[in-house]
């Protein structure tokens, strides 16, 4: 698997990107910067994003008739294409106040016919149909009878084996139609195109946990996400600093957690996101992280953080800036692993996807070195080395996850030190030696050396979204291709 990619295709906008958002499909961007010029031409209306694998368009045209035009199916009673016809029909039509052009042939409908039947929750998926779809909107002449004037019609079809790829379909039709201005007319040129996406995860990161993001701010990144065909929402909903996730057999998770009462995602919002997302082909991977970053499971229950001894004598002492008065999840605690087993069944039967991501990265080795107690149990198990620690850790919450089963994928760092994991698990790749020259490889080694080792893998490293330079992020982002590495390629 790889990650996100350069430019054209669907390689564009993987892990830890931007998306744009458009309040309406007819907005245009405009740049300001008239003393830096941009080169390049600007792309003519009509347009599809991102640019597909083959695509023609002919300067002949049609045009819609919002009174009449419709989109219909051949695949009935499928929800998720019921709800898209719904959707796309006020997304083609985005403004009543637009008509038909009265110089053109009319597009009366788009048929669109899905080979596999109906489907109802994506998954990760490596066929290359599996989000594929061709898409063609033909103007033809026709005699009825011999010697009568022909007529001309318009006609457009959209095939897709999945359900998952007529979405796909439907948003590069949706961006085909376009408005003339001044005229104030619907027109779409006659066009074929054949697409189908460069990677089969491409995923946005969105941190709800040091900034609560409110329910209708996920559901409109959503809507863009569909918008620039995104398949995955990497959710890392709950961090050191809040737990806003409200479990159902651990309530008291959020009680004690969360920002307040009022910054809280209950089931019934998970429920809707989950189920917003899955309308628009768009798998929900939920992230909590542990040993590290678990401060937010601490507010609620401090017994499963591990004691430090920032004065060499006290238990819950900080040393900063080395670590705080607690850090980390106790890998010597039972209680953790009993907590950690009932918590992933909860989240199990909560988020449909069957993919959990589970973090294991970013550990504070020097709280877990400076305590007697972590001493003591590395005696016992013969360890020299707290490394070994953590290593006992993540087999632990692994086997957790092979036994609840669920699918799980983590950050590099365990599969960096050579952790065995299931077949189905998937490393994500964010390390980069632009983070630290002397202490981190460039992320091409890194993902030769896990691909070498039999790992799946997302790549993230190129995408840090909150390392900005106003303007010049965006030539660093293209350029990145996640299949330039000396390596194995899985699609």
């Amino acid at each position: 698997m790889g990650g996100l990619g350069g430019v054209g295709g669907w390689e564009l906008l993987q892990l830890l990107t931007i998306v744009g958002v458009w309040a309406a499909a007819s907005a245009k961007l405009v740049y300001v910067e008239e003393n830096l010029p941009l080169p390049g031409e600007e792309a003519p209306p009509g347009s599809p994003w991102p640019l597909p694998r083959q695509w023609s368009s002919s300067p002949y045209q049609l045009t819609l008739d919002p009174a009449s035009f419709i989109i219909s199916s051949d695949l009935t009673g499928c929800d998720v294409i019921d709800a898209a016809l719904h959707r796309y029909q006020n997304l083609v039509l985005i403004d009543p106040e637009a008509t038909p052009d009265p110089g053109l042939t009319l597009l009366p409908f788009l048929n669109v016919s899905v080979t596999s039947g109906c489907d109802h929750t994506p998954h990760l998926n490596h066929r290359p149909d599996y989000e594929s779809y061709t898409l063609e909107v033909a103007l033809t002449e026709e005699t009825k009878t011999e010697g009568a004037e022909p007529v001309m019609r318009g006609s457009a079809q959209l095939k897709a084996h999945t359900v998952w790829g007529a979405l796909r379909g439907l948003e590069t039709f949706s961006q085909l139609v376009h408005i003339t201005e001044p005229e104030n007319h619907y027109r779409v040129n006659v066009t074929h195109v054949e697409d189908a996406p460069r990677f089969p995860h491409r995923g946005l990161l969105l941190d709800t946990a040091r900034h609560f993001l409110p329910k209708n701010t996920l559901l409109q990144a959503l809507d863009s996400m569909a918008w620039n065909k995104l398949n995955v929402l990497h959710w890392h909903i709950v961090d050191d600093q809040s737990f806003p996730y409200e479990s159902k057999i651990f309530p008291n998770l959020t009680h004690h957690g969360a920002y307040t009462p009022r910054h809280v995602y209950s089931q019934r919002d998970v429920m809707d996101i989950v189920e917003y997302a899955r309308y628009r082909g768009i798998r929900v991977i939920p992230e909590f992280d542990t040993p590290g970053h678990a401060q937010g499971f601490g507010k609620a229950f401090p017994h499963l953080l591990t004691p430090c001894y920032g004065d060499g004598q006290t238990a819950g002492t900080p040393k900063f800036p080395y670590h705080a008065a607690y850090e980390n999840l106790d890998p010597t605690n039972p209680q953790v692993y009993d907590f950690l087993k009932a918590f992933l069944v909860d989240l199990k039967h909560t988020f449909v996807d069957g993919y959990i991501h589970l973090g294991l990265d970013e550990v504070s080795l020097p709280c877990w070195s400076s305590s007697p107690v972590v001493r003591a149990f590395m005696n016992r198990h013969n360890y020299t080395e707290v490394r070994q620690v953590e290593q006992h850790y993540v087999e632990k919450v692994l086997e957790l996850a092979d036994l609840t089963p669920i699918n799980y994928i983590t950050w590099q760092d365990p599969a960096d030190r050579g952790t065995k994991m299931a077949n189905t698990s998937v490393v994500q790749v964010w390390k980069d030696v632009s983070l630290s020259p002397s202490k981190i490889k460039g992320w091409r080694e890194y993902l030769h050396d896990l691909t070498a080792a039999g790992h799946q893998v997302i790549l993230s490293s190129c995408w840090y979204i909150n390392f900005i330079t106003y303007g010049q992020d965006w030539k660093n982002f293209y350029n990145c291709d996640p299949t330039d590495f000396q390596g194995l390629i899985m699609w």
